[in-house]
Parts: structure tokens; C-alpha cells; sequence
């Protein structure tokens, strides 16, 4: 008998999860937390990596201090286990494959089951966030001054919202409220439009925001200028058609420019609807440049030269038999009905009398 020889081509490409985590801890957890946890369980065995809070916030596209409340969280839970230094930078993670109890809760629990397999630690690099609360206390006073009035609890959560979960600087926080006031818009929510659309955009320093400012004064400069605008602001209604055209449409100051001036030509007015409709209607047909209009409105015309074509041949026949009918109608108005049934008369009552 030949001996066989066996091969194996399927290699393990697969992460573990255990259905205690699945049954019990998931639908108690935040979604959020779910990924980090599973993203560590993915590189718990992969022991030549080091791990930092920012590798993983930007794999998860996340802010860092979110990472840190989700493996926060998951100790607590006494699914990880975390050693730290003496700065308290967490140095070392160690998934646990079942929870740790807290020590109330050890006194009277047996030691876990041999079975259960100690996983390797995962290696951290040095981690710990730099924010403090005397410097959050700062920022919420500088946004009464700015706003000229004390916040409410609201607008403070949205504040600190800025700070802490999107990660922006105490700096960045002062320019950005600072910027929207001076735009005339005191409003949080305006305030946090403005922030998460430079988060959007990867923007994290004063500098970095500047440029985008100064982008932005372009916009309103040149719409104001287009529109013949003068002695005051855009209204947050305005201001919010062209962060519309901006953000949403993603259009150039010179597109932009070109709709504000066909609105003027057409309407004698500046008006912010009409000018939303152009790019609107040029935003469905993929316009990015003015060479991309100049397309647009060649084709444009080219189908309005043959629908009036179309039109006109239409009209031509109608006019052709407009013209016969008129013709027929004239001949019948030469002919004497009168003599034609007098005549008919006469024929009918010679019939009888023969």
C-alpha cells in the first residue's frame, strides 16, 4: 500500500472570539468600544508589535481619547489588564480570557480553571493624555468672553465635547470661536459645525485653521463683492448657502463667482435662492471648473437649437395646413348656396309633376 502524503494548505487567518463576550458583555457595551477591543483582540498574538493609543485611533478613525475610555472601560469589566508606570502611561495590555473580578468579588470565587489560557501582553508605548481640567476652565471662560455671556450647561458640554472627545487644542478651541464670532455667528451649534467640518479635514493646529479661514473670508469676500453687497455681513442664512456650496458641492471661489453673476444678469438682485439653484443644477451635472460650464452651456444651447428646429417645423406644417384649410374655406365661399338649393328645389318639384 502506497503511503499518502498529506498536506495542509489552510492556515489560520482568523481572530477568536469567545461567546461569554458575545452573550454577556456586547450588548451592554458601547459600539465604539466593541472595536477596540476586538481591534486588540486581532494583534494579541502578534507579540513583535507595539501598539500606540495613536496607531489605533487612526486605524479606527477615532479620537485618542476615545480609545483610552474604551480600554478604560474594558478593564473595569475586568477584561483587560493593564500595567502602568509610575506617570501612570499605560505600559503593557493583557486581554484576560475570562473577566477578573474586582477583590469584593474575589474573596468568594474560586480560582479560575487551569483550562483557561493566559494570553501574551501586548507592549504600549509610553501613553498618557495631555489635558487637564484647570486648562478646560480656561477655555470655558474664554468662550463666555467671546460669546459676552455665561454659557449654559449645554453649550459647556459642547465645549468640552471639542476638547476632550475630538481632541482639539485649548489654542485651536480660542481661534475657532474667535473666527466664528468675528463672522458674526455666537451660536454653539454654528461653533460646532464649524469644528467638525475641520475635523473632517484633518485640520489640528491654529496654523492648519488659519489657511481654511482664510479660504472661507475668500468665499464670503467674493460672493459679497459678486452680489454687490456693501456696509454689512452675510446673514447665517447666507452664510449657510455658501458653506452649502463649500462643503456639500465642493464648487472654487470662481464657480461660485460665475453663478453669483449670472444671478445678478438675470434677476437684477442678489438673491441667494436663485443663485443655489445654478449651482445646484451644475453640481447634478458634475461641474468642478468654469471649462466644465462653458461645456455645459454649449451643450445646453445645442439642444435648445434643435428643440426651436423641431418647433419650427412643427409650426411650418401647422402653417402649410392652416393655409390649405383656409384656401378650401375660401373656394366654398365663392360658391352660391342659394342658387344651389333654389335649384334643387326646382329639379324636386319637376320630378313630381312628371
Amino acid at each position: 500500500m502506497n503511503t499518502l502524503v498529506l498536506k495542509n494548505k489552510f492556515r489560520s487567518n482568523a481572530t477568536l472570539l469567545t461567546n461569554e463576550f458575545i452573550d454577556e458583555h456586547m450588548p451592554q457595551a458601547n459600539g465604539e468600544f466593541i472595536k477596540v477591543y476586538l481591534f486588540l483582540l486581532r494583534h494579541i498574538d502578534n507579540l513583535d508589535a507595539c501598539i500606540s493609543i495613536p496607531v489605533i485611533a487612526d486605524c479606527l478613525n477615532n479620537t485618542e481619547t476615545d480609545i483610552i475610555r474604551a480600554i478604560k472601560y474594558w478593564e473595569n469589566q475586568g477584561l483587560l489588564t493593564l500595567d502602568r508606570d509610575r506617570d501612570e502611561n499605560i505600559v503593557n495590555l493583557e486581554i484576560n480570557p475570562t473577566p477578573i473580578l474586582n477583590h469584593k468579588e474575589r474573596r468568594n470565587t474560586p480560582a479560575p480553571s487551569p483550562e483557561a489560557t493566559p494570553t501574551s501582553p501586548i507592549p504600549f508605548e509610553p501613553y498618557k493624555v495631555k489635558k487637564s481640567a484647570e486648562e478646560l476652565k480656561t477655555v470655558l471662560h474664554i468662550t463666555e468672553l467671546y460669546l459676552g455671556k455665561p454659557i449654559s450647561s449645554t453649550e459647556a458640554e459642547s465645549i468640552i465635547y471639542l476638547y476632550e472627545d475630538l481632541d482639539m487644542s485649548a489654542d485651536l478651541i480660542e481661534y475657532l470661536i474667535g473666527t466664528c464670532v468675528d463672522n458674526g455667528n455666537k451660536s454653539i451649534a454654528y461653533i460646532n459645525k464649524v469644528a467638525f467640518d475641520w475635523h473632517d479635514k484633518g485640520i489640528r493646529t491654529v496654523k492648519e485653521a488659519k489657511v481654511e479661514s482664510r479660504k472661507y473670508n475668500k468665499i464670503y469676500s467674493t460672493v459679497l463683492n459678486a452680489f454687490g453687497i456693501v456696509n454689512r455681513g452675510l446673514a447665517k442664512q447666507e452664510i449657510n448657502y455658501i458653506d452649502k456650496w463649500t462643503n456639500q458641492y465642493d464648487f472654487s471661489v470662481e464657480v461660485i463667482e460665475e453663478a453669483c453673476d449670472r444671478t445678478i444678469f438675470h434677476t437684477s438682485q442678489p438673491n441667494f435662492k436663485y443663485a443655489d439653484s445654478i449651482l445646484k443644477g451644475w453640481y447634478k451635472n458634475s461641474v468642478s471648473t468654469l471649462e466644465d460650464i462653458v461645456a455645459l452651456d454649449k451643450q445646453h444651447d445645442q439642444e435648445t437649437a434643435a428643440k426651436k428646429a423641431i418647433e419650427s417645423k412643427i409650426n411650418g406644417k401647422s402653417s402649410k395646413t392652416a393655409r390649405i384649410a383656409k384656401g378650401n374655406y375660401e373656394k366654398r365661399g365663392d360658391f352660391d348656396y342659394d342658387s344651389f338649393a333654389e335649384e334643387q328645389i326646382k329639379a324636386r318639384i319637376a320630378a313630381r309633376r312628371s
